[in-house]
């Protein structure tokens, strides 16, 4: 009971090393975020990317059920998402989430041997206010489903221009690359010749396509976030691999209304919504 009440008493202080030190050295986590059992620093870098997520989270309603050397534990976690995740950017939303951990543990040392952890993630999104939707396993080399956004300014005019960009970014990095895009499209909302952006999502990297009056108005972009962006990735702290190009199109065809049954499609004539 010891064990068990120091242990969440680390997460409640938000205090990864505490967290680290209920377990042996070979001690194993694991949840659905963890993508199998971790260890040692991993399980540190796990609890540090909750807390930077949801800076006032906590485990209540703690419930136990143990034996001599293994224990299962019903809590409810909540937290306000005032930070960053692999999700987006914060939504200032408070996440209730009912879980379920199982521990085995040393009883001669009196340290962990292993936590197994089991939550609802798609229920704890939707507390937030966030849209869960299932997408197909990929394809190796082929297919990779991820997730999209759309940010639009509502300006009608056809784009004179395209910027498409990728970053390769995952765990913390990929974090920092969603709060920098936030930051960097509410810049361009204030851009004159920013149209809007589309981003993509899928097998570690990140893509945006940005539609702009002209090629002119590209020069914008450095009058945002995305000048300190760039320093943290030429410094080796934001992603791996990075893309940037700017695209003018050969032809914009009309916008077409579809017809009703047996009729012609119509043309939108002039354009009355946003470029995509």
């Amino acid at each position: 009971m010891d064990l068990i009440d120091r242990y969440f008493a680390a997460w409640n202080a938000h205090d990864p090393e505490a967290i680290v030190a209920c377990f042996l050295a070979d001690g194993t986590f694991e949840d659905p975020t963890t993508g199998g059992p971790i260890t040692g620093s991993a399980i540190a870098d796990t609890a540090n990317d909750l807390f930077v997520g949801f800076p006032d989270v906590s485990f209540n309603d703690v419930q136990i059920e143990r034996s001599s050397t293994s224990a299962a534990v019903q809590y409810v976690m909540r937290g306000t998402n005032t930070g960053a995740t692999p999700l987006g950017p914060p939504s200032g939303q408070v996440g209730t989430l009912p879980g379920a951990d199982f521990f085995e543990w040393d009883p001669a040392r009196e340290l962990l041997t292993r936590v197994r952890g089991y939550w609802d993630l798609g229920g704890f999104l939707a507390t937030m206010g966030l849209q869960v939707h299932p997408s197909p396993a990929g394809v190796p080399g082929l297919i990779d489903f991820g997730v999209g956004v759309r940010a639009t300014k509502g300006d009608p005019t056809s784009p004179g221009c395209f910027t498409v960009t990728s970053i390769d970014a995952t765990g913390q990095p990929a974090w920092e690359v969603n709060d920098f895009t936030e930051k960097i499209v509410t810049d361009l909302m204030a851009q004159e010749g920013y149209l809007g952006s589309v981003f993509a999502t899928g097998g570690g990297r990140q893509y945006t396509f940005t539609a702009w009056r002209d090629v002119e108005a590209v020069s914008g972009m450095q009058q945002t976030t995305h000048r300190d962006a760039m320093r943290s990735f030429n410094a080796g702290t934001l992603g791996t691999r990075l893309m940037t190009s700017v695209w003018v199109p050969v032809r914009l065809n009309p916008v077409r209304v579809s017809p009703g049954e047996g009729e012609r499609p119509q043309r939108e004539e002039p354009l009355t919504g946003q470029w995509l």
